[in-house]
């Protein structure tokens, strides 16, 4: 019989994250690079908030171009 997986058979061991002052673009290109609907913001290592497609939906539609180049801190879940 093969081996039951685990959690940390299917798990990412590195956290994806980005920094309050990265810019929106950044956050998105982690994101697709990891195929992950959220990454963690991180200030000087402490967890600030984390930044998802709910929040990029949530302000897009609400801002004017280039809206790509604000700080994901400003649009990012507390």
């Amino acid at each position: 019989m093969p081996p039951a997986l685990t959690v940390a058979d299917v798990m990412e061991p590195a956290v994806a994250a980005v920094a309050p002052g990265d810019p929106v673009q950044h956050a998105l290109s982690v994101m697709h690079a990891r195929r992950a609907g959220a990454v963690l913001v991180l200030d000087a290592g402490r967890l600030a908030g984390i930044f998802t497609e709910r929040d990029l939906l949530r302000h897009v539609t609400t801002v004017t171009p280039p809206w790509r180049d604000l700080p994901v801190g400003d649009w990012m879940t507390a």
